[in-house]
C-alpha cells in the first residue's frame, strides 16, 4: 500500500536525515495496512520486522517473505526522529498502470526554478487521468537546469514544495516567489500512477 524511491543525499538532507541508509515512502494508501498504521509520505523506513532496509530491494524482499495477516514492527524517520509503529500485512492489490498523455500546452518564460507551470483544467485533467485538479503542470522545463537534473518532466503534476500542499498556481507562486539561488526545494510529483519526491538547488544546474 506505498510507493516507495530510493533515498539520494540530496533527499536525505531535505529531510533531515544524516545518511542515505533507507528508503523514502512517495505515496500511502490511505485503507491499506501502511495507511491505517500512520505512516505518511515522506517517512523514511529504516527497518522492517527488525531487518534494515537501506535500499528499496530490501524493503521488497522483506515484505515478500512476511506471512499476510501477521503485525510487524516498522522503523521510521519523520521529522527529526525515529519512530516504531506495526502494520498488519495484507495481501498486495493488484497493480494498475494508466497511460501519461502529454498536456499539450507550452510554456511560457522559465522562472528561478528553470520550469514553467499551468494550472490543471478539467480538460488536462481528464487528458492525464487525473482524479482532482489540484496541483499545477509543469509545461516546460529548462534543459540543464537544477530542476532537470533532479528529473523533473514536462507533463509532470507537482503536489507539493517543502512540504507545503500546492493546490493551484497561486499556491506555487506564493511559495515560491521569494525562492533564490543556494535555496534547497523538496517537490512531491505526480507522473502518471507514480508519486516521488525529487529535491534539488536552485540554481545548480
Amino acid at each position: 500500500g506505498v510507493s516507495i524511491q530510493p533515498l539520494t543525499s540530496e533527499l536525505a538532507r531535505s529531510f533531515g536525515s544524516k545518511d542515505t541508509k533507507g528508503v523514502l515512502i512517495s505515496d500511502v494508501m490511505p485503507d491499506s495496512p501502511a495507511g491505517k498504521a500512520g505512516l505518511k509520505p515522506g517517512d523514511i523506513l529504516l527497518e522492517f520486522d527488525g531487518k534494515k532496509t537501506e535500499a528499496p530491494g530490501d524493503l521488497q524482499r522483506a515484505v515478500g517473505l512476511a506471512a499476510p495477516g501477521t503485525d510487524i514492527k516498522v522503523k521510521v524517520w519523520r521529522e527529526g526522529t525515529e519512530r516504531t509503529v506495526d502494520v498488519k500485512i495484507g495481501e498486495a492489490p493488484d497493480e494498475r498502470e494508466s497511460q501519461q498523455r502529454g498536456s499539450g500546452s507550452r510554456g511560457g518564460a522559465p522562472s528561478v526554478l528553470g520550469m514553467e507551470v499551468r494550472p490543471i483544467t478539467p480538460e488536462v485533467a481528464r487528458q492525464l487521468n487525473l482524479k482532482t485538479s489540484e496541483g499545477v503542470i509543469v509545461a516546460r522545463v529548462d534543459e540543464g537546469s537544477a530542476a532537470a537534473e533532479a528529473g523533473i518532466q514536462r507533463g509532470d503534476v507537482i503536489r507539493e514544495i517543502n512540504r507545503q500542499k500546492i493546490r493551484s498556481t497561486g499556491d506555487y507562486e506564493r511559495l515560491t516567489h521569494d525562492v533564490k539561488d543556494g535555496d534547497r526545494l523538496t517537490v512531491l510529483l505526480q507522473r502518471g500512477p507514480m508519486s516521488l519526491y525529487v529535491a534539488f538547488t536552485v540554481g545548480k544546474g
